[in-house]
């Protein structure tokens, strides 16, 4: 995997975790502080995550960085459409599980590539 690759692959990361900043301030605009504190809690893990990538971007990642690719991009529009909508307000605790299940897959996402 070039570095080209590798730094996409980290914006990827960090468009998630820009995702879950987001789901958190829907969260507290909403009331929700229960829900907003679970994935403040995700979002550092996934800050963390991110940060080792960035620091490890010379290093070899996993070889099916194509595939992770994929699925990061998926879990982030998947993301994208939980805050959508519990922006309105749609069935609000069904989406905050599934919003956490997709920061939880980031975070995998994210160990995978830099298991090498």
């Amino acid at each position: 995997m070039n570095l080209k690759d590798k730094v996409d692959l980290y914006n990827l990361m960090l468009a998630g975790l820009s995702k879950g900043v987001k789901l958190a301030a829907v969260l507290a605009q909403h009331g929700d502080d229960e829900s907003r504190q679970l994935i403040e809690a995700k979002n550092e893990q996934l800050a963390k995550q991110a940060a080792s990538l960035r620091k490890g971007i010379q290093l070899k990642w996993n070889g099916r960085a194509t595939e992770l690719r994929e699925q990061i991009r998926s879990h982030n529009t998947r993301l994208q459409d939980q805050i959508r909508d519990i922006e309105k307000q749609i069935k609000t605790a069904e989406r905050v599980v599934k919003a956490l299940g997709y920061i939880d897959d980031l975070i995998a996402l994210a160990r995978k590539l830099l298991a090498g």
